[in-house]
């Protein structure tokens, strides 16, 4: 089970997810800057590229974004409403789309597609999607999430509700900023709220109002205290930053950031094992362990795209069938979209992550 913290500073919102008392998950925002992702707004249409079909807009004031197409028949000075898919570089615009959702714990409304799914098909009733389906009446399409297979469909139909009425009052609201997916409680119930959270902490007032009537989850709120301290936990804080990590048996992994990748290398130090341990049965026990820590770093660090691990050599096929059987195992706890691939004739394992 998953614990999380949410700590609110004088410039930074903190939080922290904790399985078996280790820091698994860290975001850090800045109050000033808190991301906008996710974000509906009422845009109008700058120009259109005929060419190519691209559609740029000016949102959220003077700001300007481009859609890479749109099944809309727009034309310029036309308003319309949009999504930010990608926040602005020095080089580039905002990415914006027309293909609006809002997220809910057991399902996700989009609201210009007309999409019918689920994320785990094999776990979901089939009445529930006849009674979405009824629901709906083909006005909206929508993704039914893994947390919907472990509640009962009225939950799920009632939430879809609430979505639909909370779609509509967006509709009804004439300034820019339509939409904040990115205020603390709405990134919390997107993002957070799921059948493995167990507990959540509080030390802000503020967030504690905001959240306190929209979940059934334990909380515990204590007013401005720093809860890795409380838990001893700070020093775990410098696995955050660290390319290199120790492991109890005295082995480490390194990670380096490429351009295209990152590679993670295992080393077994000092280790030696215990008497009447061979070789092989030492390189197993320090890749077992580093294989959980370099899952749990994928997910600390945020790592997304390609990783590549170069384990310590071993030549017994079924412990390298174990651990990416671990590995695997490991990647259930991501909420991101993990893919673990065999390893290579170069004794590599090949990962491909999601970032968040």
């Amino acid at each position: 089970m998953q614990e999380l913290i949410i700590e609110e500073g004088k410039f930074f919102i903190k939080l922290i997810v904790l399985e078996d008392n280790k820091i698994v998950e860290f975001y850090q925002y800045d109050k000033n800057n808190m991301p906008k992702i996710g974000n509906i707004y009422r845009a109008k249409v700058k120009n259109i590229n005929h060419n190519s079909g691209a559609v740029f807009v000016y949102y959220d004031g003077d700001k300007v974004g481009y859609i890479d197409k749109t099944d809309k028949d727009v034309r310029v000075n036309d308003e319309i409403i949009v999504m930010l898919k990608k926040e602005a570089t020095d080089s580039k615009d905002a990415k914006m789309t027309t293909d609006i959702s809002i997220a809910g714990k057991y399902i996700v409304l989009f609201l210009n597609s007309f999409v019918h799914t689920s994320s785990k098909k094999n776990l979901i009733d089939s009445n529930l999607i006849k009674m979405i389906d009824k629901e709906i009446n083909n006005k909206y399409g929508y993704i039914i999430r893994s947390e919907a297979s472990t509640v009962e469909p009225e939950v799920v139909l009632r939430e879809l509700r609430e979505l639909i009425n909370e779609w509509k009052a967006i509709e009804n609201k004439e300034e820019n900023l339509l939409y904040n997916a990115n205020i603390v409680e709405e990134i919390v119930l997107r993002e957070f709220y799921r059948n493995t959270l167990s507990k959540i902490y509080i030390n802000s007032e503020s967030i504690y109002e905001k959240i306190i009537g929209k979940i059934d989850i334990e909380i515990d709120f204590e007013p401005g205290v720093d809860f890795l301290e409380k838990f001893g936990m700070i020093s775990q804080l410098d696995d955050v930053g660290s390319r290199k990590i120790w492991l109890k048996s005295s082995g480490f992994i390194k990670i380096d950031f490429a351009e295209a990748l990152t590679a993670i290398d295992v080393n077994s130090g000092k280790y030696l094992g215990n008497s009447g341990f061979d070789k092989e049965d030492i390189s197993y026990k320090v890749n077992e362990e580093a294989a959980i820590e370099v899952m749990r770093q994928l997910r600390l660090k945020n790592i997304g795209g390609i990783a590549v691990i170069d384990f310590i050599n071993m030549k017994n096929p079924e412990n390298k069938a174990k651990i990416i059987e671990l590995m695997r195992n490991e990647a259930l706890k991501d909420r991101s979209k993990v893919e673990i691939y065999g390893f290579t004739n170069l004794g590599l394992v090949e990962i491909a992550r999601k970032k968040v």
